[in-house]
């Protein structure tokens, strides 16, 4: 719990921070490298984890874990230029630290920028839970399931930053409607063949990388689409709602993945599916706000 607390608020205010301090064309590309970066940092850590398991022992890992993470705030106090403070108060004489969260609901684009954050997310949720499981019930082998994470990890280790440059040149919505349609696609194919290995293996890969590019063009599109004044906390609000829909998918695969894997993965694809109408909108917003 105290993990994802620090996850929540150092994913929140890098996002934030990138959408302050770096021109609109170069937003995707940062977001890019920001996700290739921390895959490469997990494949490390997984590497080091392993050998201290296997090793001294569980306490110097969390030891080492604890160190890592003090070093990285230290380094971001340290190395991170400070940005003017804004704040939606200024001028309003309204506290600045308060939600508000009915006002932001009536402002152009916030609930929509909710639906797409939370929505394919169900897929990753379920997906983390159901793919491995069903991978060794066809195949009897813990490598393939390795193999099917390291897979993932070096596709979205290269692909993010070209497809961040790609949304940076050419614009965020093409590439955020084929993430969302591969997310629509990979459910459909596991929840109609859920038994078959090669379909489920690549599936699996193609949802998570349409999921990957959602995360990678949310800041992208919450500039193009949110009023400036309430970015960082409509950033922070589209974490939790990607945290419920991870958790929605995840607890809706604990019940259904033994008996019932195709009903998981066709409740998935309609969660999915309903993201497509929502992706017009935000576009359509963004076209309002830039004629503004």
């Amino acid at each position: 719990s105290i993990f994802g607390i620090g996850w929540g608020w150092s994913d929140s205010g890098f996002q934030s921070y990138v959408i302050q301090s770096f021109p609109r064309e170069r937003t995707a590309t940062i977001m890019g490298f920001w996700f290739s970066a921390m895959g490469v940092a997990a494949i490390i850590g997984s590497a080091i984890a392993t050998a201290l398991v296997e090793g001294p022992g569980y306490v110097p890992l969390g030891i080492l874990g604890l160190a890592t993470a003090l070093a990285g705030y230290a380094l971001v106090g340290i190395t991170v230029p400070r940005l003017p403070e804004r704040t939606a108060g200024n001028g309003s004489g309204k506290n600045p630290l308060r939600l508000e969260l009915r006002r932001l609901a009536r402002e152009r684009g916030v609930l929509a920028f909710l639906e797409l954050t939370g929505l394919p997310t169900i897929l990753h949720g379920a997906a983390s839970v159901a793919i491995p499981l069903l991978l060794f019930a066809i195949s009897d082998s813990e490598a393939l399931v390795a193999v099917y994470a390291l897979v993932n990890a070096i596709i979205l280790l290269f692909a993010l930053p070209l497809l961040g440059r790609l949304a940076d040149t050419r614009g965020p919505w093409v590439p955020i409607t084929v993430g969302a349609i591969l997310v629509v696609i990979a459910a459909v194919a596991i929840a109609l063949t859920p038994g078959v290995l090669a379909i489920v293996f690549i599936a699996g890969v193609a949802g998570r990388l349409g999921v990957g590019i959602k995360d990678l063009l949310t800041p992208t599109i919450a500039r193009q689409v949110i009023a400036p004044a309430i970015h960082g906390r409509v950033i922070g609000l589209g974490s939790m709602t990607w945290s419920i829909g991870f958790m929605v998918g995840s607890l809706a695969a604990g019940p259904l993945i033994d008996e019932h894997p195709g009903m998981l993965f066709w409740l998935v694809a309609i969660a999915a599916a309903a993201a497509l109408p929502v992706i017009g909108r935000l576009r359509t917003g963004a076209r309002s706000a830039a004629n503004l």
